[in-house]
């Protein structure tokens, strides 16, 4: 009796073990049809200069200066990503005021030619008058000029009445307007973040 239950054991482990290995070859087979995970930090400037905030335009979204992190700490970044896209030489003292988390779906993404479901974790900074410490030429990407990036100061109502009147034709605009709009609402609710 023994012999069987130990016969019956094995074969089913055998049959485990080639399904596994099935399994495995088949997942292989079709990874690269399987959507894969990519989680990016970015930081973005919060600038505010008489009532009105620094907001850019970047291929046909609107957003607020700054980028992602490369192997940087968050005012690194922040500090590399002013002075490519303004020209803007800020210190290391500006302070965090939220953070701001995201889920595209079905992102292209161009370096891999793939759809992936991308994670974005955007960590936002208040630069003051004061922490601007002074300017340089920007140093654009191709990208950005082909894109025609520019930056302009608006007042808050007057960006809420653009976000609702404007329509794109760029995938990406309603994830860029819901994060506008969110720090919008944040800095509506701590007056002294706007009066300083």
């Amino acid at each position: 009796m023994e012999s069987k239950d130990s016969e019956l054991i094995s074969h089913y482990l055998m049959n485990f073990k080639y399904n596994l290995f099935r399994t495995k070859s088949v997942l292989k087979k079709y990874e690269s049809l399987i959507k894969k995970e990519q989680h990016v930090n970015k930081v973005r400037a919060v600038i505010i200069d008489d009532g009105k905030i620094l907001v850019c335009k970047y291929s046909d979204v609107f957003m607020l200066p700054g980028g992602k992190k490369e192997n940087e700490s968050d005012i690194e970044a922040l500090q590399r990503e002013l002075k490519e896209e303004l020209g803007i030489i800020i210190d290391d003292n500006c302070n965090s005021i939220c953070d701001y988390s995201q889920v595209y779906p079905n992102y292209y993404d161009r370096k891999t030619k793939s759809m992936v479901e991308r994670h974005n974790r955007t960590k936002y900074f208040l630069v003051e008058k004061n922490n601007i410490i002074g300017y340089t030429e920007r140093n654009l990407s191709n990208s950005e000029i082909k894109n025609n990036f520019e930056a302009f100061y608006i007042g808050f109502d007057d960006l809420k009445e653009l976000l609702a009147d404007y329509s794109s034709s760029n995938e990406k605009y309603d994830f860029f307007k819901d994060e506008l709009l969110y720090i919008l609402s944040i800095l509506s609710s701590s007056p002294k973040l706007i009066l300083k």
